[in-house]
């Protein structure tokens, strides 16, 4: 299995600053990653409450 290059503090980092309203290309842009690693994120988070990578 792949090893993630982020940590789950830093996903959840992401996450947090994509909810508090800046635009997911931004949030994408500043730290790297791609739109679909934000959307897969959520939907880990949303149905598990926890990230794991």
């Amino acid at each position: 299995m792949r090893r993630s290059s982020f940590t789950v503090e830093q996903i959840m980092r992401i996450l947090c600053e994509q909810e508090t309203g800046q635009r997911a290309a931004d949030v994408c842009l500043c730290h790297g990653v791609s739109k679909a690693m934000l959307d897969n994120a959520m939907v880990k988070n949303i149905n598990s409450k926890s990230v794991v990578f």
